[in-house]
């Protein structure tokens, strides 16, 4: 997954050639081809700092509102979302008998959100069950039934899961356990021995005692003081996020009655039966050895630090949701402490996320309709082609792979499947209802109703037309399972997507974006699974240990990164994503040069085609992030911060090095043999 954006226009393509026609009225969105030249500082030399020579006056001057955690590209692409999903749910929101069932769930959930003055007036009465449910527990041998309830209506606890794909037999779904339970986003949180992170628990534990006291219980700081230790007692059985993210180490089956050997004490037929799963004979498990920890920690552990726990994260799953100052202690601890955002977004912003969130699809079938042509998604699929012919020239190129794995990744290649701009069935929420008074309720509707939709897929046929994100989405993503890319139409909006702007611009950009994704099927993960999405070894050893060897440097150069002082990246955990960033503009590079058609491109502004390639690449980075955000993804994220994306991808090119003359001494230079080439 890139966390990219575009917006579709009227992007034709020469299919044969892989060209763009472009339009000669329209004009590029920034500068006179693509690219904004006022933010470059060209004081700096391209090969000590190609993030700062095309960024570097920006990030001088750029300030991040207050309702932010970041600011560049991103931002201006979901300003641009929301002012148009704001004209959606407006419009739904009037509450007019004409209103199709769609727009009166989208007007109704959105309404209720808006509705300051109804939520403040309930206070922790939406919450009031749960709580009771708790302080109900009469021993932990009661503790696996409400579990399972908790699990339904989206309260975090340590025994959770989702409905996957098995990946050994991806004609069948499976439910998939793995570890959860936390507050903050990674176990490192709470293991991490250095002031700065012992503050941090420090600040947690205070933010619990305030929740726990707008609740109403009178020993809060010995109810937030359990909360920590319990919590710190979850972390340490956790994986570390670089083993968390191996396929082959997460995946393992179990049967119903592995459940009982191998995590005993603790009731599975209780809370498999409240979470709707009782009829399942198989599961997969992705930490074996945290889920046995848990069930002893269910079975035996202090039922007095078992509801201190439940209770606050009973609250804090629906205090955005609740009255005003549940909402604000939520948002000061998890936004501004963790991630550094000083004030909220207008509610109006945050409703629309809600929706967005909730029934998304219901939202995205109206933003299409408004926004996106069906014009457009046959662009994208013509791109789409292009790119696919520029990765198999690649492999058919790859002088390290042998020609039993380049059969074998050709075959993975033409069967990639591409989901573009929006699905061509939608998800049917007319079982979900909506109340225009009832914000908390809804939420807890909607919560459920995903549940029950995702549970509802174990047993049958896989759902090939089925999206993991909703077409509005500024993102995209590689199923391995599926092999297959999708990219809404959300992510198709300038810079990354500008049919009027220059060729070396579009590549650079949405291209790769492109290539990325599609690079996933073949990074340290994705290649462990073949054609059919199936996890299988089709590699032969010497093909696995040269790109294993390929993989290394890109782990020792990322790991001497540092976003914040004294906290550098584990180059491990971000190999997967670090791999398709430098496959991606690989990729990339070979499909606009195709595109060219054997000419050489015109010279535009005193800059070469390569050129403008290049920095087209690294605008589409551009992004300046508060520090709190900086540690966060640092610690919590498979993903290098945009910085990263942009110097330790471009370093281990060849062609940037001709392009911008880049020489021995220049702090980004790499001698040949030190460069990364997984392609």
């Amino acid at each position: 997954m890139q966390f990219k954006t575009m917006t579709a226009v009227a992007l034709t393509l020469a299919i044969g050639a892989g060209n763009f026609v472009q339009a000669d009225t329209a004009k590029p969105a920034y500068g006179s081809w693509g690219l904004d030249t006022a933010t470059m500082d060209k004081k700096v030399k391209p090969g000590d700092d190609f993030f700062r020579y095309m960024e570097g006056r920006w990030l001088d001057t750029a300030t991040i509102a207050d309702d932010r955690t970041f600011n560049g590209v991103d931002i201006t692409i979901d300003d641009t979302l929301k002012a148009r999903l704001r004209t959606i749910v407006d419009s739904a929101a009037q509450p007019r008998a004409d209103r199709t069932p769609a727009e009166q769930k989208i007007g109704d959930f959105y309404a209720s959100f808006m509705d300051e003055a109804g939520v403040q007036a309930k206070g922790i009465e939406p919450v009031k069950a749960d709580l009771g449910a708790i302080d109900g527990l009469k021993s932990n041998a009661d503790l696996p039934a409400l579990l399972g309830r908790l699990a339904v209506d989206g309260v975090t606890t340590p025994i959770e899961g989702y409905v996957d794909i098995d990946a050994k037999n991806p004609d069948r779904y499976l439910f998939r356990f793995y570890q959860s339970g936390l507050s903050f986003n990674d176990r490192e949180y709470y293991l991490k021995d250095t002031p700065e992170f012992k503050a941090l628990r420090a600040t947690f534990k205070a933010h619990v005692e305030k929740i726990l006291k707008l609740a109403g219980f009178a020993d809060a700081a010995v109810e937030a003081d359990r909360v920590l230790k319990f919590e710190t007692q979850i972390a340490q059985s956790h994986w570390p996020l670089e083993k968390a993210r191996d396929d082959e180490l997460t995946y393992n089956l179990w049967r119903r009655s592995d459940l009982d050997a191998k995590a005993p004490g603790f009731a599975w037929a209780a809370v498999l039966a409240a979470a709707k799963l009782d009829k399942e004979k198989e599961f997969l498990v992705s930490q074996p050895d945290t889920l046995t920890a848990t069930a002893k920690m269910v079975a035996t552990g202090s039922l007095d630090d078992w509801k201190a726990y439940l209770r606050y994260h009973a609250i804090i799953a629906y205090a955005a949701y609740m009255s005003k100052p549940f909402e604000d202690e939520e948002f000061a601890f998890y936004n501004t402490v963790v991630r550094g955002q000083k004030k909220q977004q207008d509610r109006w912003k945050r409703g629309i996320d809600l929706v967005d969130g909730t029934i998304g699809e219901a939202l995205g079938q109206v933003y299409v309709a408004k926004f996106f042509p069906a014009s457009a998604k046959t662009d994208m699929q013509h791109l789409v082609a292009n790119f696919k012919a520029a990765l198999s020239a690649l492999v058919d190129k790859a002088a390290w792979m042998s020609a039993s794995t380049k059969k074998e990744a050709q075959a993975k290649l033409n069967a990639f499947g591409a989901k573009l701009g929006y699905p061509d069935k939608w998800k049917d929420y007319s079982a979900l209802t909506v109340v225009r008074n009832d914000l908390a309720g809804n939420v807890r509707r909607a919560t459920e109703w995903t549940w029950n939709y995702e549970v509802h897929k174990l047993g049958g046929p896989i759902d090939k037309t089925e999206w993991g994100m909703t077409p509005q989405t500024n993102n995209a993503y590689y199923s391995s399972q599926r092999n297959e890319i999708c990219f809404p139409a959300g992510i198709l909006l300038p810079p990354y997507y500008d049919p009027p702007a220059d060729l070396a611009s579009n590549y650079g950009e949405i291209g790769a974006t492109i290539g990325h994704e599609m690079s996933h099927g073949f990074d340290d993960q994705g290649r462990k699974s073949d054609s059919r999405g199936m996890m299988r070894d089709w590699w032969t050893k010497e093909d696995a240990a040269r790109y294993t060897t390929e993989a290394k440097k890109l782990v020792a150069q990322y790991s001497t990164y540092s976003p914040v002082p004294g906290l550098n990246l584990n180059g491990q955990q971000t190999l997967g994503e670090n791999i398709a960033d430098l496959a991606g503009l690989v990729i990339a590079y070979e499909a606009y040069h195709r595109a060219l058609g054997g000419k050489d491109a015109p010279v535009i502004d005193g800059m070469t085609g390569d050129q403008r390639f290049f920095l087209s690449y690294a605008q589409s980075w551009k992004t300046k992030y508060r520090p709190e955000r900086l540690r966060d993804l640092a610690v919590s994220n498979v993903h290098s911060p945009a910085e990263f994306r942009v110097n330790g991808v471009v370093r281990n090119v060849d062609a940037w090095y001709t392009a911008f003359n880049v020489k021995p001494g220049d702090k980004l230079y790499l001698p040949p043999e030190q460069r990364a080439r997984p392609w």
